[in-house]
């Protein structure tokens, strides 16, 4: 069966934003290297470069406890009192520990680097992905809770106002979409290249467990687009 024959019907599209929507890992990479430049200027002098592993694997563990924690609290039915840059500046606070760089980094530098959160740039094909798609659907991705919390789903069933059947989950995350399919949303896989990296997704083993699969060179949500004709 096609990809358009599994998403017949669906009328409202979910997005997952980091990582789906925006490409966190490049600006926050970006914005780590520009900060330790004034706190940490011998580390930012020897690796210039955004790229270069010491930021990559930096911005990878600081992402990776954030959703662990996340992952946490949705079992729990709990969250930090301050939202996520709560989240993230406890997360930083420890890492900056292990990395032994606490003093470099005082609170204004990690204030700074929590903020920059929310200014993440969107993947080069969202921009204009989103603009073909809203043609034809109606978008959600803004409800207070933490994927895979089942709460997360639910309400967004529940302001579609619609059958779960006819709302879809667009995501970069296999397990933000298993739990959207257990309450019966059809889910889209777009596959980006800073996602589930230690369990890649492939269009074989796609195949059968989610309803649409966009490969990592195919063009994210534009392709998403093209296959509805938008």
């Amino acid at each position: 069966m096609s990809d358009l024959e599994n998403l017949k019907g669906v009328e409202w599209l979910f997005f997952d934003v980091f990582g789906t929507v925006v490409d966190w890992k490049s600006h926050m990479s970006e914005s780590m290297l520009r900060i330790a430049k004034r706190v940490e200027p011998e580390l930012a002098e020897r690796y210039s470069n955004p790229k270069d592993d010491v930021w990559q694997d930096r911005v990878q563990q600081w992402r990776n406890g954030f959703m662990k924690q996340a992952k946490e609290n949705a079992k729990q039915g709990t969250r930090e009192k301050g939202g996520m840059d709560e989240g993230h500046r406890i997360l930083l606070n420890r890492l900056l520990d292990e990395w032994k760089v606490s003093q470099a980094w005082d609170d204004k530098a990690r204030a700074e680097l929590v903020k920059e959160w929310h200014k993440l740039q969107g993947w080069p094909d969202a921009a204009e992905g989103l603009k073909r798609l809203r043609e034809r659907f109606i978008f959600g991705d803004s409800i207070e809770t933490y994927k895979p919390d089942p709460a997360m789903y639910k309400q967004g069933i529940r302001l579609s106002r619609l059958p779960a059947e006819k709302v879809a989950m667009v995501a970069a995350h296999a397990y933000d979409l298993d739990a959207a399919k257990s309450h019966g949303m059809k889910t889209i896989y777009i596959k980006r290249s800073t996602e589930d990296i230690s369990d890649p997704m492939t269009r074989e083993s796609a195949q059968g467990r989610f309803d649409a699969f966009i490969d990592v060179d195919e063009g994210g949500l534009v392709a998403l687009a093209k296959k509805f004709g938008h």
